[in-house]
């Protein structure tokens, strides 16, 4: 009877372990192989809930004899196999959630290691923005300061070029003042000034005295109605040392009263005048 006692006591707590661990097959073949009371049947509790090797026997293979007294080691035992898978199965249940909070962890640690991988991109790719806009703020900034040197250099060169103008202009003006007074020292040096009167008559000798340039040579052409006249005396001449030479031709008896031309030149002046015929 004692035995008996201990082998319900195993296969109660065995049972107990097993249900705790959530095999409910396991517990259905124990119970089987209780109640078909086979005279010896050996089950492997170790393998499935790390308990010692328990063996079944049928109440007819003990004595009839009254139990003398529990088995107090074997349920000792018994007890602790359970409480070892008990603690094994809370540790393993502790470890699995400390493995999830660690790959929650992980997981949050990782997304927060991507959102700062992310701001530090915005960062840099907001900071190479600023840089580009410096950039072309300095090199638009550049270009406008070029733009106002080359006007400067432009209006300095009008400027100068204006000036070269007004300088060639003055001296122009100059040189043609300089020219024209020159021209008008000449032109007096070179005058040709009529000294005598020019007023003839028919009949009679007509004499042209002038005043000019010293040491040149002057010609005269007297003009009629009818051509240039061939009088002697008409020939050209040399002026004296104080520039003055005359020539005098006669008028014929026949020529018309009238107003004539006389054409004299030389020392690169020329003068025309008008003298008169009146009859005696």
């Amino acid at each position: 009877m004692k035995k008996f006692l201990t082998i319900v006591l195993v296969a109660f707590f065995a049972l107990a372990a097993i249900g705790s661990m959530g095999s409910q097959e396991k517990e259905a073949s124990l119970k089987d192989a209780y109640s078909s009371k086979t005279s010896e049947t050996e089950m492997s509790l170790a393998e499935e809930t790390s308990l010692p090797t328990v063996k079944f026997r049928s109440a007819e293979e003990y004595p009839s004899e009254e139990p003398s007294g529990l088995d107090t080691e074997e349920v000792s035992r018994v007890a602790a196999s359970i409480q070892v898978a008990e603690e094994e199965s809370r540790v393993a249940a502790s470890r699995q959630v400390a493995e999830e909070e660690s790959r929650v962890a992980a997981s949050r640690q990782a997304a927060e290691e991507e959102s700062r991988a992310a701001a530090s991109r915005q960062a840099a790719e907001e900071e190479s923005r600023a840089a580009a806009s410096r950039q072309a703020a300095e090199e638009e900034s550049r270009a406008a300061a070029s733009k106002q040197a080359a006007e400067e250099a432009s209006r300095a060169a009008a400027s100068r070029q204006a000036a070269e103008e007004a300088s060639r202009v003055a001296a122009s003006k100059q040189a043609a003042e300089e020219a024209s007074r020159a021209a008008a020292a000449e032109a007096a040096r070179r005058n040709i000034t009529v000294t005598s009167g020019l007023v003839f008559r028919r009949n009679q000798n007509a004499t042209v005295s002038i005043k000019a340039m010293p040491n040149t040579l002057y010609t005269i052409v007297v003009l009629y109605k009818s051509g240039p006249s061939k009088a002697q005396g008409l020939d050209p001449k040399w002026s004296n040392s104080q520039g003055i030479v005359s020539w005098t031709w006669k008028i014929g008896g026949k020529t018309t009263p009238g107003t004539y031309s006389i054409i004299i030149e030389g020392g690169g002046a020329k003068i025309e005048k008008s003298f008169t015929i009146v009859t005696n």
